[in-house]
């Protein structure tokens, strides 16, 4: 009897002990801006993250087009890969210059509504921009600095449903959404230094 007793005072013990092990690590990873360390992509590429899913339940790392593109239709957030801080020159980032090694516009856009057109963004700007159309027009939106879109899930005739506009490094700027395929974007998401801060509706 007092054998068992022991036993069981023990096994109490440790339980707890695990308990109590196990709490700060477990915390590490809740809120929309943790993740566990090992689980940020590489460099170049992006990974969906849905919060409150287990680290190891999580998507692989893919290229961002993709990533971006399901991370739209399923809820999920883009975690985007960059340089670690604090590499590289010692002066804060990668690249010299602060920040994360050569992630972020080149011109940081507005995040203003009024700073914006009054109407959304046509989706067919986005395929007539590489053929220099509508170069103004795209212009009011992204800005001057240089950039690049990449049109996904487009329709047989030829209008996108996603619009991502990438800068000169691969950063995203700025994502046209067109949810009811109207031909017109219904919702503008706005990037900085490749991070969603905001939407324009």
């Amino acid at each position: 009897m007092i054998t068992t007793l022991h036993t069981g005072r023990r096994a109490a013990w440790l339980l707890a002990g695990l308990l109590a092990a196990a709490s700060p690590a477990a915390a590490q990873g809740r809120g929309p801006d943790k993740v566990p360390p090992g689980h940020m992509p590489r460099a170049g590429q992006c990974r969906v993250w849905y919060d409150g899913r287990p680290p190891g339940r999580q998507p692989a790392a893919t290229d961002c087009a993709t990533a971006e593109r399901d991370a739209a239709r399923t809820g999920g957030r883009v975690l985007y890969g960059t340089a670690q801080k604090g590499k590289g020159n010692g002066k804060g980032g990668a690249n010299g210059k602060g920040g994360t090694g050569g992630v972020g516009t080149e011109v940081p856009l507005p995040t203003s509504r009024d700073q914006y057109p009054a109407t959304l963004p046509d989706m067919t700007w986005g395929a007539a921009f590489g053929s220099g159309q509508h170069r103004d027009d795209v212009r009011r939106w992204v800005g001057t600095t240089a950039v690049r879109p990449q049109l996904i899930d487009v329709a047989p005739n030829g209008v996108p449903a996603l619009v991502v506009w990438y800068d000169s490094r691969g950063t995203t700027v700025q994502r046209w959404i067109d949810d009811n395929r109207d031909g017109r974007a219904d919702r503008v998401e706005l990037f900085q230094n490749g991070q969603s801060v905001g939407v324009i509706r």
